[in-house]
């Protein structure tokens, strides 16, 4: 079974103060702690009667089974990455007391440049209730194509019971999960891992469609966005913006700037940084700045596009910048 984690992203950041110039401060570099965790979808629900209270002649409804989808990685150390194994896995749960019993067929799809990776040393393996492994001989190793049933890219995950076609039993309480190995042949941003996850039920018989978007990491060293910029109205502007980028070395050490510059390609008016990166290592770089109020507001700094993070609007642009070693 893989173990789950969670861990933090690193960023390099840049604060500006609205009136006055004051001195940058470098950050020393912080070493990413390695963090591999399943990251996950939404649940998505069936509804059903319960079966106890049509015998008790007041029905009422509930959540019959919940299903979701995901991805084993490690944002820290830019895994998954083209061309090396990772697992996706789906889940579905039974949640309601259904007269008939509950059953499901899983089916899902991959997303773009990513394949099925089955072999012996790396099986399909699944779980009833997150502990005992079934055995290989009662998990499936290959995986037909279903997209006759839910369109092109879509595969089944069939149980052994072939007296009940090949669907999975799921009694109350019980809990399916299903890892399957894959690898992806170019980076990945967001691309949806989806499900088709069938439920017999008894009652309505849904298909059940989770989705979580999927990343693999470029061996580059990536530059993205954070969130975590300032964000203000039109009437008033705060003293200080703060702007974020997330910088992963992708395994190369180098050296991380921040500029300021107030054209596109210009020369910086402030330049923060060297900061050297080990190839484990994501730094983080802030310092203020004064600048006279921008004529034209904008809603959030930075707005970036791949590598270049601007304020369009007031044409305050703050690039991260990597060089390599």
């Amino acid at each position: 079974m893989l173990r789950r984690h969670t861990g933090r992203s690193f960023f390099v950041a840049l604060a500006l103060a609205g009136t006055a110039v004051v001195a940058v401060q470098a950050v020393t570099p912080i070493v990413a702690e390695a963090a591999p965790r399943w990251f996950d979808g939404s649940i998505r629900y069936s509804n059903i009667i319960n079966c106890a209270s049509i015998i008790q002649g007041s029905p009422y409804q509930e959540f019959g089974a919940g299903a979701y989808v995901g991805f084993y990685g490690d944002p820290e150390g830019s895994q998954p990455s083209p061309g090396t194994l990772y697992y996706v896995h789906v889940i579905v749960a039974a949640l309601g007391n259904a007269c008939s019993g509950q059953r499901t067929d899983i089916n899902f799809k991959l997303p773009p440049s990513t394949s099925l990776a089955i072999s012996g040393s790396n099986p399909v393996r699944c779980y009833y209730d997150n502990v005992g492994q079934l055995a290989l001989s009662e998990c499936p190793q290959t995986l037909p194509s279903s997209a006759g049933t839910y369109g092109a890219g879509y595969f089944r995950a069939p149980s052994t019971d072939s007296a009940h076609a090949y669907l999975w039993p799921l009694p109350i309480g019980r809990t399916l999960e299903i890892q399957i190995p894959v690898i992806s042949s170019a980076a990945v941003s967001g691309s949806l891992l989806q499900g088709a996850i069938k439920m017999f039920d008894g009652n309505d018989n849904p298909v059940l469609t989770p989705d979580e978007g999927v990343y693999v990491f470029s061996t580059d060293p990536t530059i993205a966005p954070s969130p975590a910029g300032t964000t203000f109205g039109s009437t008033q502007w705060p003293t200080t913006v703060r702007t974020e980028t997330y910088l992963y070395p992708g395994s190369t050490s180098g050296t991380a700037y921040f500029d300021l510059m107030t054209t596109s390609g210009g020369t910086p008016v402030l330049t923060d940084g060297p900061i050297t990166i080990p190839p484990t290592v994501a730094a983080t770089s802030s310092g203020t700045t004064g600048s006279r109020t921008p004529r034209r507001r904008c809603s959030h700094i930075p707005r970036t596009t791949g590598a270049c993070a601007t304020c369009p609007r007031s044409g305050l642009r703050c690039p991260a910048r990597f060089s390599r070693s």
